[in-house]
């Protein structure tokens, strides 16, 4: 096998034969030993992988010793691959050198340049591949038209005991993909605790959880991995081991803050609610190893620094982007190693951020190094995207990068919330994403954390990602905006304007709009609301027939008047109704990609849905100036409000003001 060419346990496998001059034996062996760069190169670019030549000398079957190539073929259209591999000159050159050398079992055969063929393929009997050393596999179900482009897929976690136990029981755990994963706080999903989760049809199986919320409290992590229990974090978490596959990273993907540099080749630093702190990498996977999750993100130096002043002739970012990138290589390797000492039916697997900021170059350069053979001072002898089994997309470092000013955590009356979704965003950085895929394996999962807004995430599905998370929807929620667009686009609908993708129910037109929220498709909270068998009677009015399965929707105007009395329950109903509604979304996705011109069909109602919806965020900016209104009239930043009426006071003794007011949207003025 040679050790230039990237390595893998996913493709197709090929296994060709050729016969050798016995006495061209000597040359054949001396110009393997010095292959051309180019050559290497070009098979590369092919999406050859595992490529090794077996050289049998069995007189009784031939007088001349017998050549057996195998290699391992991970690209998408392996015509046009092989075409390209036969345009380059280097490799023109190769086969001028060593086709004299072999005599060919190809009937009709003139040279590797032309012809029917060189080397005769072999039928492939059986594929039994062996289970690999962690327990998570992904599928793809159709093969995508390349490497960008919408595909659909299946993430498998196989669940099994101890590889000790004489017959330990197994079971699986399954995500179809274009699919969600649900993003915790410190293991709690934003405004659902596990029984309202337990309410949604059909939960989504896949949780991510970020230990710098941990790490603010550093007794918790060693409490947690002493729980008497296989799956620590799962037992802490109360989430169940059968059904639900745990994500860990030390930094929360979604943060709207930009990621701090490390302090140093051994010391990782992430932000939280407490400001920059410093974790000695060591001290981290020892920690992650501990609490067993099911996915560790391999650590990662996201450079978010500064542009250095155009005609200085530096860039500090580019070499700070480049050390980077070699910290996080030596940082993924170290964590390959420690894992090595976990039973390989509980091993985690390994998912690693794209690195290499917003230079194209950069993003190569560190897909490259993943499937290269290992710097020296690393020690394993395998690239080390053989053991990575996810890729994840720094979204929000990217904005960082492309618009620190519009990514920066906004503030309306000190309620802070994310940016809002960029349009054109994915289209601007369509290119970064070719760069940091073209080289790396197409069967490996890829997901997208903290895309905005459906329109996001319908443009990252087109170019072959695969995993999102519901921050569109947390976002919509604490804004009191209920998703109300349907995918595809029904047929009938006419307008002459883009509609919104929400409603903001601060909005005061709601105030006795008595009809239910837009239906999901299934069953939930707010759609199909269910009681105690004794629930509390206020009064007659409030009547429940206990003896119904469900009793009648929340309706708009209710959640209003929550939102209004600024009751958590409001948060609550819109939150589970809009994660309902990201999962009928993804639910269509996939049922259009599944059918039998699936890519060209989502293709088209893609381009429909962009057309008939506002990529605007003015819903979702009115929402959160409703919810600040609300925050300040019910008695929230009341030191705040009292500086602002002594002002306005002070400004009428001075005839430079008149009465104050609070306008809120749906609620009476209040004048002093």
């Amino acid at each position: 096998m040679h050790p230039n060419l990237p390595q893998t346990n996913q493709g197709t496998r090929i296994s060709q034969m050729i016969v050798l001059d016995r006495s061209r034996l000597a040359d054949y062996e001396a110009c393997h030993r010095d292959v051309f760069p180019g050559v290497l190169a070009a098979l590369r670019r092919a999406h050859i992988f595992d490529y090794s030549i077996h050289l049998y000398d069995i007189p009784a079957l031939n007088p001349n010793p017998i050549l057996v190539a195998t290699m391992r073929y991970c690209g998408s259209d392996f015509e046009r691959d092989m075409s390209s591999v036969a345009q380059d000159t280097e490799t023109h050159r190769w086969w001028k050198m060593v086709d004299p050398m072999q005599k060919s079992l190809v009937e009709g055969a003139t040279g590797s340049a032309s012809g029917p063929g060189w080397w005769i393929d072999g039928k492939e009997m059986t594929d039994r591949p062996i289970q690999p050393a962690y327990p998570m596999a992904f599928k793809l179900l159709r093969q995508p038209a390349s490497k960008f482009s919408s595909r659909l897929g299946q993430l498998t976690l196989t669940r099994s005991g101890p590889s000790s136990e004489p017959a330990p029981s197994e079971h699986s755990i399954i995500l179809p993909t274009p699919g969600l994963l649900r993003k915790t706080t410190q293991g709690a999903v934003p405004h659902l605790t596990n029984d309202n989760l337990d309410r949604l049809q059909d939960s989504v199986p896949l949780a991510h959880v970020s230990l710098s919320s941990f790490y603010t409290h550093p007794q918790t992590i060693p409490a947690i991995s002493k729980a008497s229990s296989s799956r620590p974090l799962h037992k802490f978490l109360v989430f169940s081991p059968s059904t639900t596959i745990l994500s860990l990273s030390l930094s929360d993907p979604g943060s709207s803050s930009p990621p701090p540099p490390a302090a140093g080749n051994t010391q990782l630093c992430f932000s939280s609610v407490r400001g920059t702190h410093s974790v000695a990498f060591g001290d981290f996977y020892r920690a992650a190893l501990s609490l067993r999750p099911d996915i560790i993100w391999s650590p990662s130096d996201l450079f978010s620094g500064s542009v250095a002043p155009t005609g200085t002739g530096k860039n500090s970012r580019g070499r700070k982007e480049q050390r980077g990138v070699e910290r996080t290589i030596n940082w993924l390797a170290e964590l390959i190693l420690a894992r090595q000492s976990i039973d390989p039916n509980e091993r985690p697997a390994i998912w690693v951020e794209l690195m290499g900021g917003a230079e194209p170059r950069n993003r190569r350069a560190f897909s490259q190094s993943l499937i290269d053979p290992p710097p020296v001072n690393i020690e394993l002898t395998e690239p080390l995207d053989k053991e990575v089994t996810g890729y994840v997309l720094p979204l929000s470092a990217l904005r960082h990068r492309l618009h620190p000013s519009d990514s920066a955590s906004r503030s309306i009356q000190g309620i802070q919330h994310h940016p809002s979704p960029t349009p054109l965003f994915i289209q601007e950085i369509n290119s970064l994403l070719e760069s940091s895929l073209e080289e790396l394996s197409a069967e490996k999962p890829r997901y997208a954390p903290a895309a905005l807004s459906p329109f996001e995430m319908l443009d990252l599905v087109e170019r072959g990602w695969d995993l999102f998370d519901y921050t569109p929807a947390e976002e919509a929620a604490e804004a009191g905006v209920a998703f109300s667009f349907e995918f595809p686009v029904p047929t009938e609908t006419e307008s002459t304007e883009p509609e919104d993708i929400g409603i903001n129910l601060y909005d005061p037109r709601f105030e006795f709009d008595f009809t239910p929220l837009k239906p999901t498709g299934k069953k939930t909270l707010v759609s199909h609301p269910t009681f105690d068998q004794n629930p509390i009677q206020h009064c007659p009015l409030s009547k429940i027939d206990v003896e119904k399965d469900t009793q009648p929707a929340f309706t708009k105007a209710y959640i209003h008047h929550l939102l209004l009395t600024h009751e958590m329950l409001s948060n609550l109903l819109i939150a589970t109704h809009n994660n309902a509604h990201l999962d009928a979304f993804f639910s269509s996705i996939r049922h259009l990609l599944s059918g039998p011109d699936g890519p060209a069909r989502f293709a088209a109602e893609k381009a429909r849905f962009f057309s008939h919806y506002a990529q605007t965020t003015e819903e979702l900016e009115q929402g959160w100036q409703g919810r600040a209104g609300v925050k300040f009239v019910r008695g929230k930043g009341s030191m705040g409000k009292d500086r602002d009426l002594q002002k306005a006071k002070k400004d009428i003794e001075q005839g430079k003001g008149e009465s104050v007011k609070y306008v809120v949207p749906g609620v009476e003025s209040m004048q002093q």
